[in-house]
């Protein structure tokens, strides 16, 4: 049945679509569960779900989505974590802690992190409900489309999302539904939404055209400028830290009118903090990167320290921060061009 050049049943990735929200449903239109799928199509000795393939998919998995479903090898690679090599972050390592892209957290095939998010309204709104890539980045707090705060977990039961194990242990449903609870089979498109308010406007201008500009894949909405991105992140790891967060949080939230955000352990990683937090923490750091003076004042005041602002920045990212903080010019930063 799934032995000739292209599956009986071989739908394409849709827009922005994750490696393993397609896999699922490459075995769904195949009238098969996943795991029989993947025995059947890929052999017993090389297993799946061991690993995050959407960001650590091996050579030979992708090869055969493209061959056996007729798509380009370049937009089987997009559906991955490799779209956002040299746009995010600068390369793609296996185990490590990759800049801007949430952690599954697998354990025996379930996830024990919350790193799959989901716009309720989205998936709502889906002909056939999918997860994006770009729900995958930790930047990624709100939806730019229907301006609602993202989900990471089950409404009623707190699971995270783990779709591939939608079937497992039922043995009288042939197919799971993408947009179910794994566990309780709650529908995750009736979750309750959040509207998001951003202030001031440039914060909201700047944050949703980069999210758009993600949405499609950085085509044609323009390029992101990479060293912007990487201090952003600089600024998220500092207020995410236990040793400078405190004080430069107080400091923005004075200077730009924000309520103090209830955070957890401050020792906790940005990429590790539940959306709320994220979501807080991003606010405060755009508000510092809309104009240099912020944070050219931040630095002066000692609210940063220029040593922890630098470090592990890549030497061509450090000499374009030290330029723009010490250039007087009235411009200000902008994170995307040709928007």
């Amino acid at each position: 049945m799934l032995s000739g050049t292209l599956w009986p049943a071989h739908p394409h990735p849709l827009q922005d679509e994750c490696l393993s929200s397609w896999l699922v449903r490459c075995a769904h239109a195949n009238g098969m569960k996943v795991q029989t799928f993947c025995d059947q199509v890929f052999g017993k000795e090389y297993q799946v779900w061991y690993r995050d393939i959407d960001r650590n998919a091996p050579d030979w998995l992708l090869n055969i989505m493209s061959q056996k479903t007729g798509t380009p090898i370049k937009l089987v690679h997009h559906t991955t974590a490799r779209l956002y090599e040299k746009r995010l972050f600068p390369i793609l390592h296996p185990a490590s802690q990759l800049r801007w892209f949430l952690p599954a957290k697998h354990h025996h095939r379930i996830n024990t992190g919350y790193g799959i998010q989901y716009c309720p309204a989205c998936l709502a709104a889906d002909e056939t409900p999918y997860f994006r890539l770009a729900w995958r980045l930790s930047l990624y707090t709100f939806c730019p489309k229907h301006r609602i705060l993202m989900a990471d977990r089950c409404h009623k039961c707190g699971a995270p999302v783990a779709f591939h194990r939608a079937e497992l242990g039922k043995p009288n449903i042939l197919a799971g539904q993408l947009d179910h609870c794994w566990q309780c089979d709650a529908k995750l498109s009736n979750a309750a939404t959040t509207e998001i308010n951003l202030y001031p406007k440039r914060v909201n201008k700047l944050w949703s055209a980069l999210l758009k500009v993600i949405d499609q894949q950085f085509y044609p909405s323009g390029h992101i400028r990479y060293q912007n991105l990487t201090l952003l992140h600089q600024l998220c790891r500092l207020m995410s830290s236990h040793q400078s967060g405190k004080k430069l949080i107080q400091h923005v939230c004075g200077k730009g009118g924000y309520l103090q955000p209830n955070l957890s352990d401050q020792r906790t990683h940005f990429e590790l903090r539940d959306i709320q937090e994220r979501h807080a923490i991003l606010q405060l750091a755009w508000w510092l990167m809309t104009h240099k003076r912020k944070l050219r004042t931040a630095i002066q005041q000692k609210t940063i320290r220029i040593n922890l602002l630098y470090r592990d920045l890549e030497p061509e990212t450090k000499a374009h921060v030290l330029k723009w903080i010490e250039s007087r010019s009235r411009t200000h930063y902008r994170i995307t061009i040709n928007y």
